[in-house]
């Protein structure tokens, strides 16, 4: 894998000899770097070196990213979306599936990402028009 400056210049390789890497994300404040691989997710140090080496044994992996304390993970074998705990340092963190995609034609396998919204307190019934907004 190699790292892309933002403000451009010398691209550096970042880890080596990973099979596959498909997805990469900075986690945990840029702590470690989670990647995903065909035979499961690999936990890295900011420097590129393996923290642990099978951080989740779930196979076939896409994309990833963090959100809130969570990291969610695209399934490709299943299709299904997954999350797991921030925090946990490995091996074999537990996952947890947030969308099951059994019974569909539907699956997940490309980009996801994580947004946050604010939350609105929903309008009072009686109300014609929120006071909230001018």
């Amino acid at each position: 894998m190699q790292a892309i400056p933002l403000g451009g210049g010398k691209v550096d390789t970042f880890a080596s000899g990973l099979k596959w890497p498909l997805g990469i994300a900075a986690i945990g404040g840029g702590t470690r770097v989670l990647v995903t691989l065909d035979e499961g997710i690999v936990s890295l140090r900011p420097d590129g070196t393996v923290w642990c080496g099978n951080w989740s044994v779930q196979g076939d992996t896409g994309f990833l990213c963090q959100g809130g304390d969570r990291v969610f993970v695209a399934s490709g074998g299943d299709g299904n979306i997954v999350s797991y705990n921030e925090a946990c340092d490995g091996p074999d963190c537990e996952e947890v599936v947030v969308w099951n995609s059994t019974g569909s034609s539907v699956k997940a396998g490309s980009a996801i990402a994580y947004m946050t919204y604010p939350v609105v307190a929903p309008v009072p019934v009686g109300v014609e028009k929120d006071p909230r907004v001018s």
